[in-house]
């Protein structure tokens, strides 16, 4: 069988523009729903957050509006292009950090347990599912007990009933492993893996989920 093809590792002109390309592509709809996101994840002055897959460190810098001066935001990739956009960011902002590092990959011993919340965002469906779900372990293994996982992503849902263009954009546009994605039951896959008190926000008409969960006890 062949290998579905991830569009998580982005690189050249696309990873330089990807911000404006994003925007364009959704007429500045995505960074609106962001914005709304990430107010209901109601962000705590003195967090600790991870961003897996942070990208240029867009939602990163989103986030640190929300912070005190004990507050940070660690954002981890792999993406050269991407990290010296964030890097950029970071020289501007404090709160903001940036590190390479594979999210599908345990973490240094230094990050564990040191986080009130892990961000992935739009990144998951870009993984093979025992990826996505190392991914979620890692993310385990960084949050304190307490602390709150938070997943922007597609949402469940019968890719039959969206509109046309949809479902052109859908199967065309995005990662082949989207379709995969939006057939599991995250809220109970997350629970089996120990998350609890799981909560949902939807945006675009149901399609795109904030989704979070708590680490309430140590396995």
């Amino acid at each position: 069988m062949a290998k579905k093809r991830s569009k998580i590792e982005i690189h050249g002109l696309e990873a330089r523009y990807y911000d404006l390309l994003l925007a364009v592509a959704t007429l500045g709809r995505y960074g609106r729903m962001m914005e709304r996101a990430i107010r209901h994840m109601n962000i705590q002055p003195d967090e600790w957050i991870a961003d897996f897959g942070c990208g240029p460190g867009t939602n990163a810098s989103r986030m640190a509006r929300y912070l005190g001066c004990s507050g940070k935001v660690v954002g981890f990739d792999i993406g050269k292009e991407m990290l010296d956009q964030a890097r950029k960011k970071q020289e501007h902002d404090p709160h903001l950090q940036f590190e390479y590092q594979p999210i599908d990959e345990p973490l240094p011993a230094k990050w564990h347990r040191r986080f009130d919340r892990v961000l992935i965002s739009f990144v998951l469906h870009g993984f093979e599912q025992p990826t996505r779900l190392k991914i979620l372990q890692n993310a385990w293994m960084a949050i304190r007990n307490g602390g709150t996982l938070s997943i922007v992503d597609w949402n469940e849902f019968n890719l039959a009933n969206q509109p046309l263009i949809f479902r052109w954009m859908f199967t065309h546009i995005e990662c082949e492993l989207a379709s995969e994605f939006i057939s599991y039951n995250w809220k109970q896959l997350l629970r089996e893996m120990g998350w609890q008190n799981c909560t949902e926000r939807t945006f675009f008409g149901g399609t795109v989920r904030l989704l979070q969960a708590q680490k309430t006890a140590s396995r």
